[in-house]
């Protein structure tokens, strides 16, 4: 996971969705999910972390994965407001953990461009200063 997350944040996406898929946990197959969405591969769409053989605990950071996969899904299959809800709630659920979070990819970051896209200007930047004032976007 750690090495998967450190490829996200080189730019070798393809190399990290292949390990974070490797890795198995609920957790590890939504960022495989997001990052697959985010190199293009539209089949990333049909993954879902569904149970997790394993037994990895209902964590922010696990459930903060699943609103993320869930959010970038959502932006390229469904309405742009449930992609924007679920990336929010997603940067919402890792402020109390701040720089703790090994993530490859800020939710708050991905909130903040799903609403410009809907053209929310005030929730991109409301979701962005929230996740500076929590220490999440320092990375």
């Amino acid at each position: 996971v750690v090495a998967a997350t450190a490829l996200a944040h080189r730019g070798h996406v393809g190399r990290s969705v292949e390990l974070y898929r490797w890795s198995g946990s609920a957790s590890s197959v939504a960022f495989a999910t997001v990052g697959g969405l985010a190199g293009g591969d539209l089949s990333a769409v049909d993954e879902a972390p569904g149970d997790d053989p394993a037994g990895e605990p209902p964590t922010l950071r696990a459930s903060a994965a699943r609103l993320m996969a869930d959010g970038v899904r959502e932006s390229v299959t469904g309405p742009p407001t449930a992609a924007l809800s679920a990336l929010v709630q997603a940067a919402a659920l890792l402020e109390p953990d701040g720089r703790a979070a090994l993530l490859p990819d800020s939710p708050a970051a991905l909130a903040a461009l799903t609403a410009v896209h809907c053209g929310e200007l005030e929730i991109a930047e409301r979701v962005l200063h929230r996740a500076l004032a929590a220490g999440v976007a320092a990375r």
